[in-house]
């Protein structure tokens, strides 16, 4: 993950959440390798997140961290993009460690 243009602030954005951002790299990797691609249905990015998933996570996320705002892209395009889906996929991998 950190081999790629959105890495840093992708591990920046899990640090800011408290997620261990080894584990957050390791899912991008799991899921499609790092590459942005489109999965089935509303499954899509590097995270392969769908559509809820992604909205629901993001939402949280920027609860917690209302200064992560300055680093996302609005609206369902913040989906396709890297960066943003990784403060998503952080505060999901967040949740799970919680449960």
């Amino acid at each position: 993950m950190l081999g790629t243009s959105w890495g840093a602030s992708a591990e920046q954005s899990a640090e800011a959440l408290g997620v261990n951002a080894t584990a957050v790299a390791a899912t991008c990797v799991l899921e499609s390798g790092c590459q942005n691609v489109a999965g089935t249905g509303s499954i899509t990015g590097a995270f392969q997140m769908t559509t809820a998933t992604f909205q629901s996570s993001l939402a949280a996320a920027l609860a917690q961290d209302p200064a992560l705002v300055a680093d996302i892209v609005p609206g369902t395009a913040g989906q396709s993009d890297p960066a943003t889906e990784a403060i998503a996929a952080a505060e999901y991998l967040n949740r799970e460690r919680s449960r």
